[in-house]
């Protein structure tokens, strides 16, 4: 009876414990179920209409950029030099958005990570790495800024105390 019983455990710890590739998935019909085929089978599952695309891909960013017209990447004017300097600046970019996307899809939104193109623009330029040429190419201006709504209190300086509005 011991026996048996730690056969079964046995059993049961070596299943549990196996990594993910060697897991089968029942909803999977696919031939491919290794590491990648897990991943992409997440990815979309987690693309659904409710709750938008679980990671930023450097893709949709640079689509992104694009379509707001901050920055248009396939644009013929760049010389050689800046294309070499931008795929410098997008393996930077991609290498912090790597450590983004581990963050859960709810903190991260496009109008974040397109602030972080923005940084990553400014430091590489700070630090030599691309020129003034190409970073004059990014027209930061044309991101969306909410207004601010007006506060609901004013500050009194006699009391040191907010007054709300009760209109």
């Amino acid at each position: 009876m011991f026996e048996a019983r730690w056969i079964f455990v046995q059993i049961l710890l070596s299943s549990a414990y196996r990594p993910a590739y060697q897991l089968q998935l029942p909803e999977s019909n696919l031939k491919d179920s290794g590491p990648l085929q897990i991943i992409k089978d997440r990815q979309t599952q987690d693309n659904d209409p409710l709750h938008g695309p679980s990671m930023v891909t450097m893709s949709v960013i640079k689509n992104k950029l694009r379509d707001t017209g901050v920055f248009d990447y396939k644009d013929e004017s760049l010389t050689a030099v800046q294309k070499k300097e931008m795929s410098k600046m997008f393996d930077a970019l991609e290498i912090m958005l790597t450590a983004r996307n581990r963050q859960p899809s709810n903190v991260q939104n496009m109008f974040s990570n397109l602030r972080l193109v923005e940084r990553v623009v400014k430091k590489q330029l700070k630090e030599g790495q691309i020129s003034e040429a190409l970073a004059g190419k990014f027209k930061w201006d044309n991101l969306y800024f909410a207004p601010r709504r007006p506060k609901p209190y004013r500050w009194d300086a006699e009391t040191k105390m907010r007054v709300f509005n009760l209109n």
